[in-house]
C-alpha cells in the first residue's frame, strides 16, 4: 500500500511537494525534540524523494523506498502511536535509520549501489 502511494506521489510532483512540506513541518516542530537524532537521515531521504537523483543517477526504486519511509514518519498511527510522548517516535526513528542505511550505506562507504 505504501509503495503504491509513493508511486502515485512520483507521478504527481505537486502532491509530492506538499507531502515533503509536511515532513519539513514535522521536523521543524520536533527539531528540538524526539526527532533530533534523525535530522540528517530525513534530509537525505527528502532530497532523494524530491528529485530522484543521487551520485549514481536516477534510481526509481530507491526513490520509492525514500518516499515510503517519509510517509511512515508522517503517519501518527503506525506501529507505535506518535502521540505517546517519549516513546511515540521510536519506531519512526528505527524505520528511518533502517531505510537510510539501506539506501545510503554503500555511498557513504565510498562505493555506489
Amino acid at each position: 500500500m505504501a509503495k503504491h502511494e509513493a508511486r502515485k506521489l512520483i507521478q504527481d510532483p505537486k502532491l509530492l511537494s506538499l507531502t515533503l512540506s509536511e515532513v519539513r513541518g514535522l521536523m521543524d516542530r520536533e527539531s528540538d525534540g524526539e526527532l533530533t537524532p534523525i535530522v540528517k537521515e530525513v534530509s537525505d531521504l527528502m532530497s532523494l524523494a524530491a528529485d530522484g537523483q543521487d551520485d549514481s543517477g536516477f534510481h526509481d526504486e530507491r526513490r520509492v523506498k525514500a518516499i515510503t519511509a517519509l510517509l511512515y514518519l508522517l503517519n501518527p498511527f503506525d506501529d507505535l502511536y506518535d502521540f505517546h510522548h517519549g516513546i511515540g517516535y521510536q519506531d519512526d526513528i528505527g524505520h528511518i535509520r533502517e531505510v537510510h542505511g539501506t539506501l545510503f550505506s554503500n555511498r557513504e562507504a565510498g562505493t555506489q549501489s
